[in-house]
């Protein structure tokens, strides 16, 4: 979930900046387990471009008074 939109599975994202960095955002994304071995969430399979994108796009719905 992020800004309110998403599923209930996995954590909400909203603020996430403000708690971790990109390096541990990154880690995180592709490979969880490496963070929190007892995690449920798989290795991710994305490009390096992908995860680019996606570290972006976090960024941008993440600042002060987007929603």
């Amino acid at each position: 979930m992020l800004n309110g939109v998403g599923g209930s599975k996995g954590p909400d994202l909203t603020g996430i900046f403000a708690k971790k960095d990109e390096d541990y955002i990154r880690r995180y994304t592709i490979d969880p387990r490496s963070i929190k071995a007892d995690g449920t969430m798989p290795p991710s399979k994305i490009s390096d471009r992908e995860l680019e994108l996606l570290v972006q796009y976090m960024k941008e719905q993440n600042r002060p008074g987007k929603k």
